[in-house]
């Protein structure tokens, strides 16, 4: 779940700008939006704060800031008119085992859907826009033309969950280790009967996928 060009690109080419993401934004709890974002409370509203992650989790709501994905593509346009959405979905369990081994049936994606207004587009169009974002590192399914805005459609391209393999978690930080794939570390917490594995830039929530203890 990693907000930077790369992550939404799913070009290796590219360098992230840290383990988990780079994207500069305001407020650490900034709008977090999609289907799939259960009680609007507890997604995207935890910082990581680590804890026992022992037993198994079922996937249960999920969401990514969407005001992290504007001012991704504000970067490159220099307009700050733009406006986004998301749709997210999850599901599957993660099972944590005591001896530092875990067994996964978890899935999660998400889709965002920047709208670009008129002032935005610089005298392109739609199409001449998805060929800028595309060669700007950016995966774009489709821009659509709106009357006088563009809508983009950028899938959220997230690390494997699925499998099994060993884990790692120490001071809020988790890193999974699946077996014949990359390890890939994000940040976690705890919290009563519920766990939330978070993409963050510093404070700021980026993404966010809560399970449920089982």
């Amino acid at each position: 779940m990693r907000f930077d060009t790369a992550s939404w690109s799913g070009n290796p080419g590219r360098v992230a700008r840290s383990p988990v993401v780079a994207v500069v934004l305001v407020l650490a709890v900034g709008a977090c939006g999609g289907a799939g974002d259960g009680d609007p409370f507890h997604c995207g509203r935890v910082q990581p704060c680590g804890g026992d992650l022992v037993g198994s989790w079922k996937v249960g709501s999920s969401c990514l800031n969407d005001d992290a994905v504007a001012a991704e593509v504000v970067a490159f346009l220099g307009c700050r008119n733009v406006v986004t959405g998301s749709v997210t979905s999850g599901h599957g369990a993660l099972v944590f085992a005591a001896d530092l081994s875990f067994t996964s049936t978890a899935f999660f994606s998400g889709l965002a859907s920047p709208t670009f207004p008129e002032s935005c587009l610089g005298g392109r169009t739609c199409a001449e826009l998805e060929s800028f974002l595309t060669t700007e590192g950016f995966m774009v399914q489709d821009c659509m033309a709106l009357r006088t805005s563009c809508t983009c459609f950028l899938p959220h391209v997230t690390p494997a969950f699925g499998g099994a393999g060993t884990y790692l978690a120490t001071d809020g930080t988790l890193e999974l280790r699946p077996d014949g794939v990359a390890p890939w570390s994000t940040q976690y917490c705890v919290t009563g009967s519920q766990m939330h594995i978070i993409g963050t830039n510093g404070a700021t929530v980026l993404d966010d996928i809560v399970l449920d203890r089982q």
